[in-house]
Parts: structure tokens; C-alpha cells; sequence
């Protein structure tokens, strides 16, 4: 849904095109590694979701085939392409990961920004239906949308479907509880509360939470009503006023500081 496999996709096209075969591995078999290595001609070599189907897992994590790691070492005098597409990176272990020698370029992939979701809107959407975009880029803000949901979401308004409706139908909501980097922006302060892992259940109209470091060395309970955010769309955020955020120091339990407004941003998860 974030655009790893076009991008594959379009690799592999390009490579058909310049008369070069792609085969694609989507499953451990015996003797792998010797029948790519017997391959003379030039060629692309496609493993798809590789942690899920080459990777075996183990209580002490996860190995790879000794024998494709010698393969990706570069021993074979033949020139080939390998290409790995990843849902989770964590799993691919050190055998692979900062080993250029092994994988030498690395693209993460993340959902797409405003900028992306309303140009992909602009095109997929039809013109007498234009009119909901500006809301499904407020959505946006709020829960993340990858290339698949907005394709889907594209798809039903173009039939007559309202948004709301093809929310419900989709499955999509705000009540799911998703990760937030929190930053307060403090009155007659230049420092400001951070917090980079705040979940946030837009069913609950109050959220609480303990800020990091770096307000005179101290740490802060946050409560903030969720009631009156507002969208910021420019800068992919939700603003909260000061006037719905407490801030108690939780060592003197003191009303101190006192803040101006909050910016709250999804965090975004990578795929590879």
C-alpha cells in the first residue's frame, strides 16, 4: 500500500524491456542459491516479502541460507539484480542489514504525505466529485492512508458512494488507537514538552500522558482534551489549544508551565 511493489513492478518492466528475464522467488526451496548461481545470462532476481517467505525464525531470531548469503557476497562472476521487498525490516538480522556488500542500496517506503495523497486525489478522483478531497486530507492528518485505502476510497466516491459511508463499508475510523509525536509550545518559553510515543484513541475526548526532559531538567503530566483540535493541514498536524492542556510538574505537583498549543503528528510507519 505505500508503493513498494510499483516500484518493484516498474524495476522489473524496465528490465523486461532491455531484454533481461526476471524470475521471482516467493518460496524456500532445496538448492536455491546453486540454481541462481548456474544462471550465465544477465538477469533479475525478485524475492518477494522476503522475511516472510525466505527467512527462517528462530527463538533466537532470524537466520538466512548460508549458501544465498555466499551468493550475495558477489563470488559469482555473473551479473545479476537482486531485488527484496520487505514488510518488516527488524527481521532481516545482520546478516543483511548495513552489509552494502550484500544489499547495496536500501528505499524505505512510508505512507504518503498531503502533498502526495492530494495529487493522487487530483488525478484518480472524478471532477464533479472533487469536492471531498479537502476532507479526506483532513482525514489524513488524523489516521494513516496508504496507496491501497486511497485507491479504494477513490474508487467508491466515484461510484455515488458518500465518504461516510465508504469509511464504514472500508473499515476505516478514527477509533483506532495510533502512535503520536506529541510537542507543547510553552507561553514565554522557548522550550517545549515532547513526547514521541503517544497513543491516542479518538473515541476518548481526554488523553494523559508524561512529557520527556527538557523543561528545566523535569518531568510533566500532560492531561489535553481532544474536544476542540483542530486540523493543520500545511504542516500534517492537529493543534490543540493551550486552554485544553494542563501541565503538572510531577515532582511538586504544580499547575506550571502554562501552554500556548500543542502539535500533534502521526508518526509514520517505514516499510522496505
Amino acid at each position: 500500500g505505500t508503493g513498494k511493489t510499483l516500484f518493484t513492478k516498474k524495476i522489473c518492466e524496465f528490465a523486461i524491456e532491455q531484454q533481461m528475464p526476471v524470475i521471482l522467488v516467493n518460496q524456500r526451496f532445496g538448492k536455491l542459491a546453486d540454481f541462481i548461481d548456474s544462471i550465465k545470462q544477465e538477469v533479475v532476481i525478485l524475492f518477494d516479502e522476503f522475511d516472510k517467505t525466505m527467512l527462517i525464525q528462530t527463538f533466537r531470531g532470524s537466520s538466512c541460507d548460508s549458501s544465498l548469503l555466499t551468493l550475495l557476497d558477489g563470488t559469482s562472476m555473473n551479473k545479476k539484480l537482486f531485488i527484496f521487498t520487505v514488510n518488516d525490516v527488524k527481521l532481516i538480522g545482520n546478516n543483511l542489514l548495513n552489509r552494502p556488500g550484500r544489499i547495496h542500496y536500501r528505499f524505505d517506503f512510508t505512507i504518503p504525505n498531503i502533498a502526495d495523497i492530494n495529487e493522487y486525489l487530483q488525478d484518480e478522483i472524478n471532477d464533479d466529485k472533487q469536492s471531498i478531497i479537502p476532507e479526506i486530507l483532513n482525514m489524513s492528518v488524523r489516521i494513516p492512508l496508504n496507496y491501497d485505502t486511497l485507491r479504494a476510497i477513490s474508487f467508491e466516491v466515484n461510484n455515488g458512494n458518500s465518504l461516510e459511508d465508504t469509511l464504514y463499508d472500508l473499515n476505516i475510523n478514527y477509533s483506532s488507537i495510533l502512535i503520536y509525536h506529541v510537542e507543547i509550545y510553552l507561553i514565554d518559553d522557548f522550550n517545549t514538552l515532547t513526547n514521541d510515543k503517544v497513543k491516542i484513541n479518538f473515541d476518548d475526548e481526554n488523553i494523559e500522558f508524561i512529557s520527556g526532559y527538557g523543561y528545566n531538567s523535569e518531568r510533566y503530566r500532560v492531561y489535553m482534551n481532544l474536544k476542540n483540535i483542530k486540523t493543520d493541514i500545511e504542516n500534517e498536524a492537529l493543534i490543540v489549544s493551550g486552554d485544553d492542556i494542563k501541565i503538572i510538574c510531577t515532582e511538586t505537583s504544580k499547575h506550571f508551565p502554562k501552554a500556548h498549543f500543542a502539535k500533534l503528528k502521526l508518526t509514520n510507519k517505514a516499510e522496505c
